[in-house]
């Protein structure tokens, strides 16, 4: 449960916006720089219709900001494409039921359930596992007491 708490306290639930200025940009100058390309993939089945709206969607969506959402049909664009997961999506891990049964059960989870064991929730599990692992394992070395920057990334 410990171990639970601390998991939980590492992961946080936040919305994230997209801001149309990037870190090259000095004081907030749009400088016109290119914009980020995010493709979204969508089964070759799926209707003109619900295309349509998902493009509406992703264009409302990142309109103010630095990205250009596209909507693609996996078919064609997905030739030639190889892709590598280092986590899988889901519920069927004893972690993801642990939060479930102690937090979510409760009242207590940060954000809408219907977000866990997707596969961005499930990154955040496993990035909070990481650094919870270098945090002990730097403690083994360095002694449980507050630690640097440096003795986390020694022990990450």
């Amino acid at each position: 449960m410990k171990k639970l708490s601390i998991i939980l306290s590492v992961l946080l639930v936040i919305d994230v916006l997209a801001c149309r200025f990037n870190v090259r940009d000095v004081g907030f100058v749009d400088l016109g720089s290119e914009k980020y390309r995010l493709l979204i993939f969508v089964p070759d089945g799926t209707s003109a219709a619900e295309v349509d709206s998902l493009k509406s969607i992703a264009y409302a969506t990142y309109l103010e900001s630095n990205v250009k959402a596209e909507v693609l049909t996996a078919g064609a664009a997905a030739k030639g494409y190889t892709c590598a997961g280092f986590h899988a999506a889901g519920k069927d891990f004893s972690v993801i039921r642990d939060i479930l049964d102690h937090v979510y059960a409760k009242g207590k989870g940060a954000g809408p359930e219907k977000a866990v064991g997707t596969i961005m929730w499930n990154r955040g599990v496993v990035t909070a596992l990481y650094s919870i692992e270098g945090i002990k394992t730097a403690h083994t070395k360095f002694g449980k007491r507050p630690l640097t920057g440096e003795q986390v990334r020694w022990g990450l």
